[in-house]
């Protein structure tokens, strides 16, 4: 990559100013001196000792480019490109730029809703870009060519990408013919918006229909009649490059089916059992079901063949996920289920889901978070539970959906400095990568390239060494 016009960050302290724990985060503490006198003298005979042909040391971050954007605008960073969101005159028309991430120049800038007058969020997939944009409150998708800038598609609704990366799916809300419409002279508790006709109603709807499409052009695949719950289940560990995503879904009727997502066509079934529409969730390759309050079974996600059975002896429990385990939980506590078993294998005491701590998923690595305090605590092993590294004085982090690296944030005040670090998977340090003199926010990491808006209209680029 390379690195002419580049600006060197300065990461150390000067005046004899010491960088503390607090600074760099638990574990750290680094300071430099001024040399004076003998002190100095020495210095220099040393480096004559040593010789000064050695090639110096390589500063940890570079800043390799400064961009100006239109105030808070999305952008994506992806080792080959950073895309910008922009806004044309007078607020109207949006646009994308490409840009190169290790110098910043712009590649290209094309126009791609005319009509719109919020800008869209900016998803890259494969060879697409992908953005997202509300239009009069209407939600659209369009894929760009990310090589060259070409639209290749728009189409109505938000098309999420499902597991294979070729399929995509949007979802609408189904509501009864006489549900009723909020009232704007009585104000109401709970309303549902109906993001394709822009209508709010006061009565919940009673389905969602669903629409596949080819991601590389854009073409309907199919689409269903009014479902209940639409889960896209993961591909399976080793799975190759043509292999296809699967759907559960429920319906009205309470039945479980495993859909192939490109065809619509129904692989596996389960009936519907009671009264009551099932509660579903998907840990791993199991598919865990609640029926009624107290029944909850395990399935096997690809032959939704049963594993266990159980009943459970606690009020107003609910299924969910923990971490990367199924488990239970009401508001006094949760408890983790065996997912072979369906046994009870640990307890968390105190409000469930806790109101102290959430975890969350990047880079194939699970992370704890005080959800009071904006703070990080540690990354955890999902199989057990313990702690692989203290991440105490960090605050936030990026998000990366495919294994890999974890860029950390923390700031010392509201204007500056930002110091990075790094979390490999499996890793129980953290890597310090320095500190930059701006305040960095909604950063993003790709390859050795960090990406940060340090202010709303003003996105900056550094690199570091691996």
């Amino acid at each position: 990559m390379e690195t002419e016009n580049a600006v060197l960050i300065d990461l150390g302290s000067d005046r004899g100013e010491s960088i503390t724990d607090d600074d760099a985060g638990t574990g750290w503490s680094w300071s430099r001196r001024r040399l004076r006198g003998a002190a100095l003298a020495a210095g220099v005979a040393l480096l004559l000792v040593a010789g000064g042909s050695a090639a110096p040391v390589p500063p940890p971050l570079v800043e390799v480019a400064t961009l100006t954007v239109a105030p808070d605008r999305s952008f994506v960073l992806t080792p080959e490109r950073l895309f910008v969101g922009l806004t044309g005159a007078h607020g109207i028309g949006q646009y994308v730029s490409a840009y190169e991430p290790g110098r910043g120049r712009l590649l290209w800038t094309v126009p791609y809703d005319q009509g719109a007058n919020a800008g869209g969020l900016l998803e890259r997939v494969g060879d697409l870009l992908l953005i997202r944009v509300f239009r009069d409150n209407v939600p659209n998708t369009t894929a760009i060519d990310a090589a060259t800038g070409a639209i290749r598609w728009t189409l109505p609704g938000q098309v999420e990408v499902l597991s294979d990366g070729r399929t995509g799916m949007t979802a609408e809300d189904v509501f009864a013919p006489d549900a009723r419409l909020v009232d704007p002279s009585r104000p109401a508790s709970n309303v549902y918006y109906h993001a394709a006709s822009g209508r709010t109603y006061v009565d919940p709807p009673v389905g969602q229909v669903i629409r596949l499409v080819d991601l590389g052009s854009g073409a309907p695949l199919w689409s269903s009649a009014p479902l209940g719950t639409v889960v896209s289940t993961p591909l399976p560990s080793g799975a190759g490059p043509d292999a296809e995503s699967m759907l559960l879904v429920t319906t009205p009727e309470g039945r479980i089916e495993l859909r192939e997502a490109r065809t619509g066509v129904v692989r596996r079934s389960l009936p519907a059992a009671g009264p009551w529409l099932p509660t579903v969730r998907v840990v791993g390759d199991l598919l865990l079901v609640q029926r009624g309050a107290t029944d909850v079974t395990g399935y096997a996600l690809d032959t939704l063949r049963q594993r266990w059975a159980r009943k459970l002896d606690r009020q107003n429990v609910v299924i969910d996920v923990c971490g990367e385990r199924p488990c239970v939980g009401n508001d006094s506590g949760s408890w983790q289920l065996d997912p072979a078993t369906g046994a009870e294998t640990s307890t968390e005491t105190g409000p469930w889901p806790t109101s102290m701590t959430t975890t969350l998923r990047s880079g194939g690595q699970w992370f704890e978070m005080d959800m009071l305090r904006a703070k990080l605590l540690r990354t955890v092993d999902p199989a057990t539970g313990r702690t692989l590294a203290d991440l105490s004085g960090w605050e936030s982090l990026t998000y990366a959906a495919s294994t890999g690296p974890v860029l950390l944030m923390r700031w010392t005040d509201a204007k500056g400095p930002t110091w990075f670090g790094l979390i490999e998977p499996g890793a129980t340090e953290v890597r310090l990568l320095g500190r930059v003199p701006a305040q960095a926010r909604e950063c993003q990491l790709a390859g050795n390239v960090i990406a940060c808006h340090v202010s709303p209209s003003i996105v900056r680029l550094w690199r570091y060494q691996p």
